[in-house]
């Protein structure tokens, strides 16, 4: 658009038609075509300045777009779904370390019932048979340990 008005400022200036005087309108043309070539440059001008501020705009854009992908890709870096399954599997070891004491204690306790019932039976066996009753110390113990427990979770209950 420049080029062509100042193509139409040369044809102007150039024409044999416009006589000498008729500067006054000559001059009031040239004034007129330099006013809008004036115009056209300042409007040119903040289109260009708004372009830049798109581009620049655009770049900072681009910039953490880039940063963003590349975090992603580090692979030191954990994902909130790792961290997240990462959180429950802490969990689910921690239940199944508490399930595994719970299944040892009741596996003891059993024992412990068990060698109280085998010399209870025993014992039993012995009265039956009318033989003086003989009951070991550590059968005793056990079966005393035995009735302690049971007595502590009926009053935790």
């Amino acid at each position: 658009m420049l080029e062509e008005k100042d193509k139409e400022l040369k044809k102007f200036k150039s024409r044999k038609e416009i006589k000498e005087d008729d500067g006054s309108q000559r001059e009031e043309t040239v004034t007129k075509t330099e006013k809008s070539r004036d115009k056209l440059i300042e409007q040119l001008e903040s289109k260009i300045k708004m372009m830049a501020e798109e581009m620049i705009s655009s770049t900072k854009l681009m910039n953490k777009l880039t940063a963003e992908k590349e975090e992603e890709r580090n692979p030191r870096k954990l994902r909130i779904c790792c961290k997240t399954v990462e959180l429950a599997l802490k969990a689910s070891n921690e239940k199944c370390q508490e399930l595994s004491d719970m299944l040892q204690k009741a596996e003891e306790e059993s024992c412990l019932k068990g060698q109280g019932n085998l010399g209870s039976h025993q014992s039993f066996s012995s009265l039956s048979a009318g033989k003086r009753l003989n009951i070991p110390d550590d059968v005793v113990l056990i079966a005393k340990n035995l009735h302690a427990k049971e007595r502590n979770k009926e009053n935790d209950r």
